[in-house]
């Protein structure tokens, strides 16, 4: 029986490490974010938009009253 050089068992121990690590299962990749609610950004905007007149004109028949009685 032959003696092996011990620098050949190196070499062969280091292939085998880099074809284990190169033989790995790669990580799975990261989850997606959640998708965002289904609510339309539409929905009350004609509502919201009312509301929104008939403050300003009550604000300004307010400071048309503030103005007359001072």
């Amino acid at each position: 029986m032959k003696i092996v050089p011990s620098s050949l068992l190196t070499l062969l121990a280091f292939l085998f490490a880099v074809v284990n690590c190169h033989a790995a299962a790669p990580t799975p990749p990261q989850p997606s974010p959640p998708p965002p609610p289904g609510v339309p950004i539409d929905s009350g905007i004609a509502v919201l938009l009312l509301m929104a007149i008939g403050f300003g004109l009550y604000k300004i028949s307010q400071n048309k009253i503030n103005r007359t009685s001072h």
